[in-house]
């Protein structure tokens, strides 16, 4: 697949929904942008919201192992290689109001050369850090994960 259409990833109740611009910062996903390596996406979802659950379950951009690993199933860090890509579940302390440091929160990314799709439920305070430099133009160009 050369191209994403950016119709594909309009996913109305997505945390954030960006395609980088090449240059360390985002824009919107628009119906009709065009995704590539050189601009990619990165979809932030919660999977318990509806859209979302939706999404994940009928995209044909993701391999089926990739869907059920992003909706929420496993908990167990762990690095994968699945289609074209590379699945990452990470677990950090949950600094949510109202909540124990102990009940770990889980995020899970999947990502290509022209898509990062990640999830979680419960918020992860670390996403907000990396959105902000993304929306001041101090964010990660590429989609490229560096190893």
């Amino acid at each position: 697949m050369d191209v994403i259409e950016g119709r594909e990833l309009q996913v109305p109740d997505a945390v954030y929904a960006y395609q980088l611009d090449g240059k360390g910062g985002t824009t919107p996903i628009e119906a009709d942008d065009k995704i590539t390596c050189e601009e990619p996406c990165w979809l932030h979802l919660d999977y318990a919201h509806p859209a979302s659950a939706e999404w994940l379950a009928n995209t044909p951009l993701l391999p089926d192992l990739v869907r059920e690993a992003l909706s929420g199933e496993s908990t167990r860090p762990r690095v994968s290689r699945l289609g074209e890509g590379t699945l990452i579940t990470l677990r950090g302390i949950n600094f949510n109001t109202d909540s124990r440091p102990d009940q770990l929160v889980t995020f899970r990314v999947y990502i290509t050369d022209k898509m990062i799709i990640s999830t979680r439920h419960r918020k992860v305070y670390s996403i907000d850090e990396v959105v902000n430099e993304l929306q001041n133009g101090r964010g990660q160009p590429t989609a490229a994960v560096g190893w």
